[in-house]
């Protein structure tokens, strides 16, 4: 069983005639993609810390420490985490442990430094995370797939789609929840 958060935002996608959309994720997924989109708000690296050594490991690997561009957790094909949080948090503190060339706390975070930034691909826009952990029936039956050149196809459910799709997900034993914090998504390019 899978637990799904979604929710409607006006359509920033394609489909003519299509004036709103649904975002649907497994709450894995979507939890963790949320915490990494907190970084966009942080103007310091001292901000980025505070946000807890695992994601600030993660961000250092985006900053240009490729040994670290791997580190977080792993997620199954429903979008299940597989890792345990208490190692990864150890894993974390032992890696900053060990680093002496940390950035100073106060230096200013440039966020479109970060790899995948500018191309779209950190944080990953919610399309591709749909295409990724939505079931595949669901994909056919009520997506809009638009194919592109660098993410590969985006998936798009329009909102006029939203009962069914969430009556088909609590029909196979899943949960699905309303959380509008998923609109955070709406705010990044494809």
């Amino acid at each position: 069983m899978t637990k799904y958060l979604w929710t409607e935002v006006e359509s920033i996608g394609p489909g003519e005639g299509v004036s709103r959309q649904m975002f649907v994720l497994p709450e894995g997924i979507a939890s963790y993609w949320l915490r990494h989109m907190e970084v966009l708000k942080c103007s310091t690296w001292a901000e980025v810390q505070a946000l807890g050594p695992d994601l600030y490991v993660a961000v250092l690997g985006l900053a240009s420490d490729e040994d670290l561009l791997d580190f977080g957790p792993e997620f199954s094909s429903t979008g299940e985490m597989t890792s345990d949080p208490a190692n990864l948090l150890a894993e974390a503190e032992q890696i900053l442990a060990g680093r002496p060339d940390l950035p100073n706390a106060s230096e200013p975070l440039q966020v479109e430094e970060l790899w995948g930034y500018e191309d779209g691909d950190w944080p990953p826009s919610v399309h591709v995370l749909m295409r990724q952990y939505l079931p595949e029936g669901i994909q056919e039956s009520y997506s809009i797939r638009v194919n592109t050149y660098l993410q590969g196809d985006l998936v798009f459910v329009p909102a006029q789609y939203a009962d069914d799709v969430r009556a088909e997900l609590a029909g196979g034993r899943d949960v699905v929840v309303e959380d509008n914090s998923l609109q955070s998504f709406a705010t990044l390019p494809d």
